[in-house]
């Protein structure tokens, strides 16, 4: 039994050591639940792929648009890489930015076609395409 616990405790720590850390992406989360009154953000607000987040739907793309050429993952993996200082002061710089950027996008029109294809119109989901 004591063999099987020590088993089980070293393989946790094992996937605890190989789970990716937090991407630049997800700071970006909790300004948009506080700013909204959200409960949850997902990945897919702005990825109709969550496994590919260089994928961008209709209100993404604004975004990105917003904070091309910043290479803001490139930066925040760096700051991960400098320590936990340095990826706190960085994930703050991040939320001032976006707050700014959010507010630049909120003046933005989006069709009714854009929201569907967003997948933002409550009630309704994307067929996935067959090639």
């Amino acid at each position: 039994m004591r063999n099987f616990i020590a088993l089980v405790a070293a393989a946790l720590f094992l996937f605890t050591c190989s789970v990716s850390s937090l991407s630049a992406h997800d700071v970006y989360k909790e300004p948009l639940e506080v700013r909204y009154g959200l409960k949850t953000v997902s990945c897919k607000t702005c990825h109709p792929n969550s496994k590919d987040r260089s994928i961008h739907n209709a209100f993404g793309q604004y975004f990105a648009d917003e904070f091309k050429g910043q290479e803001i993952s490139k930066k925040y993996e760096a700051a991960q890489e400098a320590g936990e200082e340095q990826q706190k002061a960085y994930e703050e710089q991040m939320v001032i930015s976006f707050n700014e950027v959010l507010k630049v996008v909120e003046k933005k029109k989006m069709t009714f076609e854009d929201l569907i294809k967003a997948g933002l119109l409550n009630g309704t989901r994307l067929e996935e395409k067959k090639d």
